[in-house]
């Protein structure tokens, strides 16, 4: 992603493998809500899973997601998706 509005151009990827559906359906799950307000920078990605989307940032030791339409709820993902989710995104 560019911004919160725009991706950039050419970096679509499509995951259909269902190990890998499997792995973003269970951080989703497992990720914990954190409260305070969600001032963060532009998000690393965005996700479509089902009918909904997501932006998802990822660094070596965190990992944290947003549902596109509620920018003002953030969610920390386990130490274990934050490993899986960056090992898929390599």
């Amino acid at each position: 992603m560019e911004s919160f509005w725009k991706a950039k151009q050419d970096t679509k990827l499509t995951f259909t493998e269902q190990s890998i559906i499997d792995d973003f359906t269970k951080a989703i799950k497992e990720a914990q809500k954190r409260d305070g307000i969600a001032d963060v920078a532009d998000p690393e990605y965005k996700i479509k899973l089902g009918a909904d989307s997501y932006f998802l940032w990822l660094s070596e030791d965190s990992g944290m997601i947003m549902f596109t339409n509620d920018k003002d709820t953030r969610y920390k993902l386990t130490d274990e998706s934050t490993a899986k989710l960056n090992e898929i995104m390599e």
